[in-house]
Order: C-alpha cells, then sequence, then structure tokens
C-alpha cells in the first residue's frame, strides 16, 4: 500500500490511503482452463417478418388511428424507427388499439436505443447495429379498438438517434395470428408531457426477433474449445457470427491475444475474420441465445488463417489491450468456405494475457477547498472500471464509503467535490479501490 503524505489544512489533518494492484509479470500468460463458464452464442436470427401491403410499420406514426400495423411474426416483432427531428431521450410512449382481433394486441413490449447508422432492412431481425437496453415490461392494452392505452413512463437520460421497439408478449397468443396496433408515440418526458418525437414520414422499417441460429450437437458444445483437447471441436451450426462468451476463472484479466486450434473435418468450416468483446456486466445471456444481454466493449478485431492440417495449431494472435475484464466474448464473423460450410468449428482456443488489471492504481492529486471544507480526488484509472471510495478514521476499520460506484473517467478519474467525512477529527484516510 501506498500512504501519501499528510496535509494540514486548517485544523484538520487528511491522509490518503491508496491500495494498489498486486504486481503481475509483464509477459502474457494462459487465462482459459477447462471449467471455465462458457455459452454459445450467434447473433443471427431466423426473422418470420410479413405485413400484408396496407398494414407495413409506417402505419403505426402515420397520425391516423384507422390504419394499423399487423406482423406475422407474432411475438418478438415489432419496427426501427429514426425520427427526423433527430436524436431525443424518449422517457415514455403511448399506443393505440387496431381494429378486429384484440387477442393480437401487445402485452408486453423492450424499447432499445442506438446511435449507429440503422443498415438493417424491412422485415429483417433488425439487429445490424448494437443496440442498448432503455426498457422493458408489461402492457395491458384496452380491449375496446381505436382506443388510446395509458402512457407508460420509464427512466432514460440517454440520447439516441434510432429506436427498437419489440412487442415480446401478445393479450392472448393462442388465439392470436399476428400482432399489431394502429398508432404510437414517444415522449421527451414521463407521462407523455414533453416534445412528441415521431413525426409521419419518420424512417421505420419492420422487423421480428425470430430464435437465434445457435445450435451445435452434442458432444460438440462451446466448452469443448476449452477443454485443452484437440480431439474433441466446439462446433455452431449458426457458422457466422457465431461464437462463445467466457467467464475466465481467475477473475478479471487483459486479454491481449489468442492461440486458436483447427478441428477434424472440413476446412471451410475454419474460422477466419474474427472479434472480440469484454464487458464487467453479469453475464445474463443463456446458451444459445444471441448474447446480447450484456454491454459489450469492443476490444480487437482480425483475420486468422487456420493450418490446413487438422488438429493444428495457428501462429498466434496479438493485440493491443491493457484494460482487464470479467468476461469476453469471442464472435467468428466469416468461415473459409461460406458455400462450402454448414457450421462453424474448432477444436480449441486460448486467450492470453495477465491476470487482474496489470495496470496500478494512483492517486496523482488532490484539492481541498478550505471554506467549504471539500475534497476532490484525482487517480490512475481504466477505462470501462467502476471504483469505490472508503474512509478510516485510524486505518482498521473501512465500513465507511463515500460512494461505490464511481464510473472511470478513463486513463484518469476525478470524483469530487464532497464533503470531507468527520472533520472534527484530528486525521482521516481515505482509500480507493477498484471493484
Amino acid at each position: 500500500m501506498i500512504i501519501l503524505p499528510a496535509f494540514h489544512l486548517r485544523a484538520l489533518i487528511c491522509a490518503f490511503l491508496l491500495i494498489s494492484c498486486a504486481a503481475y509479470p509483464l509477459h502474457a500468460e494462459p487465462l482459459l482452463s477447462p471449467g471455465d463458464v462458457i455459452i454459445a452464442i450467434d447473433e443471427d436470427y431466423s426473422s418470420r417478418s410479413s405485413s400484408p401491403g396496407n398494414e407495413e410499420a409506417s402505419n403505426v406514426i402515420d397520425g391516423n388511428t384507422s390504419t394499423k400495423y399487423l406482423n406475422f411474426g407474432r411475438e418478438n416483432s415489432g419496427f426501427i424507427v429514426t425520427p427526423a427531428s433527430g436524436a431525443a431521450a424518449i422517457q415514455s410512449f403511448r399506443i393505440t388499439t387496431a381494429n378486429d382481433e384484440s387477442p393480437r394486441d401487445p402485452a408486453g413490449y423492450v424499447i432499445y436505443g442506438t446511435n449507429d447508422e440503422v443498415s438493417s432492412t424491412s422485415h429483417s431481425a433488425g439487429n445490424a447495429e448494437q443496440w442498448t437496453l432503455v426498457a422493458s415490461g408489461e402492457r395491458s392494452l384496452p380491449d375496446a379498438r381505436f382506443t388510446a392505452a395509458p402512457v407508460v413512463s420509464f427512466g432514460n437520460n440517454v440520447s439516441y438517434s434510432s429506436y427498437c421497439f419489440i412487442v415480446t408478449e401478445l393479450k392472448d397468443a393462442p388465439r392470436a395470428n399476428s400482432m399489431q396496433f394502429s398508432e404510437i408515440e414517444f415522449f421527451t418526458q414521463p407521462d407523455g408531457q414533453g416534445q412528441s418525437v415521431l413525426a409521419p414520414g419518420d424512417p421505420i422499417i419492420a422487423i421480428h426477433r425470430g430464435s437465434p441460429e445457435s445450435d451445435s450437437p452434442v458432444n460438440e458444445e462451446a466448452f469443448r474449445g476449452i477443454d485443452g483437447n484437440t480431439s474433441t471441436k466446439y462446433l455452431n451450426r449458426g457458422r457466422e457470427n457465431s461464437g462463445f462468451i467466457v467467464t475466465p476463472g481467475i477473475g478479471r484479466s487483459a486479454v491481449s491475444g489468442f492461440t486458436m486450434s483447427s478441428a477434424n473435418d472440413f476446412a471451410e468450416r475454419d474460422p477466419v475474420r474474427w472479434e472480440l468483446f469484454a464487458t464487467n456486466d453479469r453475464i445474463r445471456s443463456v446458451e444459445h441465445s444471441d448474447g446480447k444481454a450484456e454491454q459489450w466493449i469492443p476490444v480487437a478485431s482480425g483475420s486468422i488463417a487456420l493450418p490446413s492440417e487438422r488438429f493444428a495449431e495457428a501462429s498466434p494472435v496479438t493485440f493491443n489491450n491493457s484494460t482487464s475484464y470479467t468476461s469476453y466474448k469471442f464472435l467468428v464473423r466469416t468461415v473459409k468456405s461460406v458455400a462450402g460450410a454448414n457450421s462453424m468449428q474448432f477444436s480449441e482456443i486460448q486467450f492470453d494475457g495477465l491476470p487482474g488489471s496489470g495496470k496500478a492504481l494512483e492517486i496523482q492529486s488532490v484539492l481541498y477547498d478550505r471554506d467549504a471544507d471539500t475534497l476532490t480526488l484525482w487517480w490512475v484509472s481504466e477505462p470501462g472500471q467502476t471504483y469505490t471510495l472508503f474512509y478510516s478514521s485510524d486505518l482498521t476499520g473501512w465500513e465507511v464509503d463515500v460512494d461505490d460506484s464511481i464510473l472511470s473517467g478513463g486513463d484518469i478519474t476525478s470524483f469530487g467535490p464532497f464533503e470531507v467525512i468527520n472533520p472534527a477529527s484530528a486525521m482521516g484516510f481515505y482509500r480507493v479501490q477498484r471493484n
């Protein structure tokens, strides 16, 4: 540990304590082991989106309740809209029922936002962009037709240029052959207040998030790819955009490379173009899902050339990354021969890097405001991490935390001004710790 020199501040003396990360060797080492939690994923969906010619998604923002949007995809169908008025932070919405068949009415919803340029096409799965969860819940619509339901409000302070609205449940699914409603409105404030975001003519497309295409035969599941045995393999019939999410058992780690080995048959299935993402979120994605239930940070991407020989290890792939994360997502974007492959496969993969952060915490400066009795701290940090600031009066008990969810500011994080804890005391200590 490091204790910075005490400061004489009026009658107050404050010392600041920093617990540094343990020192680790600078050379990369293997990070994955058999038994680490790993799940198969595939970002691609099989969309069943379909609408009659006069009941397309544009009808829900035309201002006319006598028209409607209908999608035969039923549950998990919806739309993507890009308001012409520009990016906005929506905080409420209102749906109006359509004409016939109330069992088709939405009963559950999820809303996502993105600032990506929308490249998804009409009646696709609508997942060509990186989407962030905004809100979700249940919505009971009136049985009366052409009737506006009560406004739904939710917390959201982030502006997005496009929104994805998906109906997750229907009022009476066994009796419904489709999903429908006549109008929807988005508002920038709770309770339908503020600016009305949507307008007739805004770019809008129908989508259906069907089932992910991820599928693996028995004995060829994702965990076979880290079992240390090249005679077994991980195979995913999802082909492109399939891969895995893994949480290394050693804890946080900074991955800076990987090695991969070919499997037994059909070199056409070998991975070529790949992408690696990372997160410190709790993993909520499940086996053979799309792996998008978490917020993922891009780490690296590139191409790999597996040997034509089977059960052979390719040359190591390396890249720059000094930030540690708890979980990683590896996606195979292309395989060696799309036309000749019915799946994606490899026998082994090993991540290389440093356990822990590989980067020591260090308080750089302290600002004390004598008049307000407040402090501001700056410390060396890592992007994507969170920190807790503790207080102690005697360097023994650290039960008092000033804040337990301080977001990293990048390479340097500042916190404050905050009120000095127990200013009457002759001595006080503060400790910054990465969560």
